[in-house]
């Protein structure tokens, strides 16, 4: 193996590294903390407590809750998990609840939210669909020019939904989601990233640079002595 080669394997293996970190940005991104023992199992978070590691639940008065489950139950169907086996459902139908989550960003970022967002089907209480606002907020201030509503149709099931927002001072986010009364909205697998990676950049200035440190070799020719 030369160099050129080693070197490349140990610019691609930082990017991965690098990568995975940005992908871990969010704590318990699937709602897979706490654990639930099995299919159709639920379990409620009132206001100030915490889903696992993370999210916390902040509702505007007490009726408001989350609850994460297992599709489906025998009660009402529920849209699949998108990612590992649980999804949480915003609201429950007693109001407009806030969930949020402090993020640590660098500065001068664009970043780049993805999740995904789902109704239930065929299920009559819940027949308006899904509705949920993001915000990201900076010492209690949105960096937003406005929250973002996003929503489902009854009977869609899940959509990735994407949100794009630059950050300008590093230091504490917070990634508010708050539910709209009467909506039964469900999410799953947040994603949040940096756009665009900085280790693509890395990796591909190094691999240019090295490229360019290789200088072609010249090939000399070797003519017998008394040749003329």
């Amino acid at each position: 193996m030369n160099r050129l080669t080693t070197l490349l394997m140990v610019c691609i293996g930082l990017a991965l590294h690098h990568s995975r970190v940005q992908a871990d940005l969010i704590l318990n991104p699937s709602f897979e903390d706490p654990i639930l023992s099995a299919p159709g199992t639920f379990q409620r978070f009132a206001a100030g407590q915490t889903i696992g590691a993370g999210w916390i639940v902040q509702a505007p008065s007490a009726t408001g809750s989350v609850v994460i489950y297992t599709p489906h139950s025998a009660v009402v169907d529920w849209p699949n998990a998108t990612d590992g086996n649980q999804i949480l459902y915003v609201g429950d139908n007693m109001g407009s609840t806030t969930v949020f989550q402090d993020l640590t960003l660098t500065a001068n970022t664009q970043y780049r939210l993805e999740f995904d967002l789902g109704a239930f089907t065929n299920n009559p209480v819940n027949a308006n669909g899904a509705a949920l606002q993001m915000d990201v907020l900076r010492n209690g201030t949105s960096i937003l020019s406005s929250p973002v509503l996003f929503t489902r149709p009854h009977n869609a099931g899940f959509a990735t939904q994407t949100l794009n927002f630059a950050t300008s001072l590093a230091g504490t986010y917070r990634l508010s989601m708050t539910s709209q009364q009467n909506f039964g909205t469900n999410v799953d697998n947040f994603q949040l990233t940096a756009v665009p990676e900085p280790s693509g950049v890395i990796l591909v200035g190094l691999s240019l640079g090295i490229v360019g440190m290789r200088r072609p070799r010249r090939k000399l020719s070797v003519r017998p002595i008394g040749d003329s």
